[in-house]
């Protein structure tokens, strides 16, 4: 599947196509062909404009494009344009998803966030104390030692996910979660953390504080694309929804996998 970088992109490749069939193929024609004025055209190409998403959906169906790329049209004009950061953040989610950007690389300071699960749990922890730090309480509530508590600590100020005034400490930006396709190492690290802290809070904590639902489903594989978009927009829901920086006092881990169990004959 080609993959697009930007909707203009895909409104300059999709005109050429057409220019190529036929040499005295205009702009101007197709602007009229997908539903825009000439100059609405212009300036959606010269980024003096943008487009809505149910202008995106008409100008894929004019066009006849095929669901791949159609889909793929509208989750760029919603990933730069959509009103909300959530729905710009789900486009991204589904474009990333469907072209699963495995060779790019996660900066620096993501790596030393996830190197580690108890530096996230960390910077989400001092949400529920109004910012004030307590290190040897910090460890005590996550299970973990005050050395390996406060090299976490040391990491977050580092990187400046945190800033001091009068010894408390505020989150200079919003790391709950981190929403990426990449088929890297340190990531695939940071999955076998989470499910090997899920397990041990299995048998640590009431099941009244925990919910688990885990199936073994019969699957139609060409399904899989559809399954992790819909997989990954109900995980930035959920985080949308019940994340909170204001009224938090508790810490918890939210974790989806969605794997294949056999394999291929």
């Amino acid at each position: 599947m080609k993959a697009w970088p930007t909707f203009r992109k895909a409104l300059e490749d999709l005109f050429e196509q057409k220019k190529a069939l036929d040499a005295t193929y205009s702009l101007r024609r197709f602007a009229l062909d997908i539903g825009l004025t000439p100059s609405h055209l212009s300036d959606v190409l010269s980024k003096r404009r943008g487009l809505s998403s149910a202008k995106a959906v008409e100008i894929a169906e004019r066009l006849s494009l095929k669901d791949s790329d159609r889909q793929d049209f509208i989750d760029l004009v919603e990933k730069e344009g959509a009103r909300s950061a959530h729905d710009r953040e789900l486009a991204a989610v589904r474009l990333n998803r469907r072209h699963g950007l495995g060779n790019a690389t996660i900066s620096e300071d993501q790596s030393e966030f996830l190197a580690d699960w108890i530096t996230p749990a960390l910077f989400e922890l001092i949400s529920t104390s109004k910012g004030v730090v307590k290190l040897t309480d910090f460890g005590r509530r996550l299970g973990v030692d005050l050395q390996a508590t406060r090299k976490s600590f040391d990491v977050l100020k580092r990187l400046g996910f945190l800033k001091e005034s009068n010894e408390i400490f505020e989150r200079t930006r919003d790391y709950s979660h981190v929403v990426s396709a990449h088929s890297n190492k340190l990531l695939r690290a940071f999955h076998k953390q989470i499910l090997e802290l899920v397990a041990k809070r299995l048998d640590e904590t009431d099941a009244l504080t925990r919910e688990n639902i885990s199936s073994v489903i019969s699957f139609d594989h060409s399904k899989t694309a559809e399954a992790r978009d819909f997989i990954a927009e109900f995980h930035s829901e959920f985080i949308q929804r019940f994340s909170s920086k204001t009224d938090a006092d508790t810490v918890y881990v939210f974790t989806q996998h969605f794997v294949r169990a056999d394999f291929r004959p």
